[in-house]
């Protein structure tokens, strides 16, 4: 089997001649740097043999969208699919203030209309980011348009 079809198969549920190994491996010295992150993964993938599940379609797209390009305006542009994002993980999520979480799940509903949204950090949460932070977030996205979600 090829990288592409034990992936394929997986995600379908069928056997595969053995399970797709796909790693990810932060590298914070090319994370901001679109070409140098994409060199440094598929370097990372040859030196270890992984398949590359990140070259199949994929129904949703997530990045630090915050921190580097494109927004999630800009992304869909390019890809058909869902974007997931419009958080910052490292510092709205976990420093506040309230209002600031707001303002970004607003602006990311802004500049998507709400459509092909998944509002969501830019990468993993924090142990650290605190309860109320995640209400503001949840309560903001359920709140009607022109309310804050703020009690």
């Amino acid at each position: 089997m090829t990288s592409r079809q034990r992936v394929e198969a997986a995600l379908r549920r069928q056997p595969v001649d053995r399970p797709p190994v796909a790693l990810w491996r932060h590298g914070p010295e090319v994370d901001h740097d679109p070409r140098r992150l994409a060199n440094a993964m598929l370097a990372f993938r040859d030196r270890w043999g992984l398949d590359q599940a990140a070259a199949l379609p994929a129904h949703a797209l997530n990045w630090h969208d915050r921190l580097t390009a494109p927004t999630l305006s800009e992304a869909q542009d390019r890809f058909t699919g869902a974007v997931a994002g419009g958080l910052n993980e490292g510092t709205a999520l976990r420093e506040g203030p309230a209002a600031a979480i707001a303002d970004q799940v607003r602006d990311a509903t802004q500049q998507t209309d709400g459509l092909g949204l998944m509002v969501a950090p830019g990468c993993g949460l924090s142990l650290d980011v605190p309860d109320e932070h995640l209400r503001v977030v949840v309560e903001t996205v359920r709140a009607p348009a022109g309310r804050s979600g703020l009690r």
